[in-house]
């Protein structure tokens, strides 16, 4: 009697380990996956290698280890100044790069990319750390389609992901868009409480529930 083989799990690379980049490595070891690690501060990958992800000692050994690679660092300069010396080793992979940023320079690194013969898919994350590979998780893609389609799997083990485009920048694009209405409708609430306040009226009393279906 044969015995059934394991299903094959794919090696990722996550490079940053902040809040984000740690749940993210977090949750590719609980799936599963033989998880490489990189940080600055290497002590950040302590408690990850603690639970199985190897610690790589560069940028290049951690690309080199990652089927998928994953990034997530403070912004896009800092993406091109950890990528730029790891081209040697980017062909054939597919770079995730959930990294906020410009659309601009989400062009400009997917063309980079593609210039090293790899795939590349921009990311815009839709959750606080504590809720990265939850139902209450979201992401924006954009990018090559073929590597999205691909990768899904593995990649919704994040949260609910939806392709919006084969354009890099477009996650950037909607990301923009998404934040700059939140923080007109704030802007505009913030407002309404201050004039009201002018009248003594406070917020409480400005929204009772009644008025929104509460």
């Amino acid at each position: 009697m044969s015995e059934t083989a394991a299903p094959h799990k794919v090696p990722v690379t996550v490079i940053g380990l902040g809040n984000l980049g740690r749940a993210l490595a977090e949750t590719f070891l609980t799936q599963g996956h033989p998880t490489t690690v990189w940080n600055r501060s290497s002590g950040k990958a302590d408690g990850l290698v603690a639970r199985g992800a190897s610690r790589a000692a560069t940028p290049t050994d951690a690309v080199a280890a990652g089927e998928i690679v994953i990034v997530a660092v403070l912004d896009y300069d800092t993406v091109r100044e950890l990528l730029l010396p790891t081209a040697g080793v980017l062909k054939g992979r597919t770079v995730v790069n959930l990294t906020t940023g410009t659309p601009s320079a989400a062009r400009a690194l997917g063309a980079w990319a593609a210039d090293q013969q790899a795939a590349y898919l921009d990311g815009a994350v839709y959750a606080v750390p504590q809720t990265i590979g939850t139902s209450a998780a979201f992401v924006l893609y954009s990018g090559d389609e073929a590597a999205y389609r691909a990768y899904r799997t593995v990649l919704d083990a994040i949260g609910e992901g939806s392709l919006v485009g084969p354009a890099p920048e477009l996650s950037s694009v909607y990301d923009t868009a998404l934040l700059s209405g939140m923080y007109g409708m704030f802007a505009g609430f913030f407002q309404a409480v201050a004039l009201a306040g002018t009248a003594g009226i406070g917020a409480a009393e400005l929204t009772p529930p009644r008025w929104s279906g509460g």
